[in-house]
């Protein structure tokens, strides 16, 4: 199933109160092509027996990456994942019209087998300034990673639920219900974003029934600032 628009409820106190959130994005990748909305930006993913495959291919020398345009502030992202064979799976927010940050990076969640970790990209690794020094130095450079992980083993056997609540400066993650960790962060709180995306890491990553609600009341400025 892939749809837009449908109403939903909020699931905790830190969140709208119920009844304010909307479902603005949902996939079950029920189909053979993945299609629109997805915009595939280093190949390769594909739909595998109703599944999202992301598989790494050593000789692009980049993990992979999917987007879906998607205007938001707020919002709360839930997916099902399965690490299979891969290293590492991504949950990225971007904001495509933003010069501060490389490619439009504003902040993530990043999946592994012994953690999860929650990163502010637009003022951390990923800020233009920084990430530009670090290219020029052949990538020997130090990198600022802003963010924090918490230690979660993952089996890569196994399907996980994710959830992600992105609230003003806060992103918080549960897997199967619990509680991992939140973190704060000036960058997270950027007022917009226009997309979101996976990236995977590694010979495959699995992942499923995506849905995003967000505020009824959230509506981002059409021009963010820089």
């Amino acid at each position: 199933m892939l749809g837009f628009l449908a109403v939903c409820g909020a699931t905790d106190g830190n969140e709208p109160a119920k009844g304010d959130n909307i479902v603005v994005f949902e996939d079950s990748f029920e189909r053979s092509e993945l299609g629109d909305p997805w915009r595939i930006i280093i190949p390769s993913f594909s739909i595998k027996d109703g599944r999202l495959v992301g598989h790494e291919v050593p000789e692009r020398k980049h993990t992979t990456i999917s987007r879906v345009p998607l205007a938001f502030r707020n919002a709360v992202f839930e997916f099902s994942f399965r690490l299979t064979d891969g290293e590492s799976l991504h949950l990225v927010l971007n904001d495509e019209t933003c010069e501060k940050a490389h490619a439009g990076h504003i902040c993530r969640v990043s999946f592994s087998a012994s953690q999860v970790r929650i990163s502010d990209d637009r003022d951390g690794a990923f800020r233009k300034d920084l990430y530009q020094a670090f290219l020029a130095s052949g990538r020997k450079g130090e990198r600022l990673l802003l963010g924090e992980s918490f230690p979660q083993a993952l089996d890569a056997k196994r399907w996980y639920r994710a959830r992600v609540a992105l609230n003003d400066d806060q992103m918080e993650v549960l897997i199967d219900g619990k509680r991992i960790g939140s973190f704060r962060s000036p960058g997270i709180s950027h007022p917009t974003k226009s997309d979101f995306g996976f990236v995977t890491k590694g010979n495959i990553v699995e992942i499923d029934d995506v849905r995003v609600t967000k505020p009824k009341s959230d509506q981002p400025p059409t021009r963010p600032a820089p």
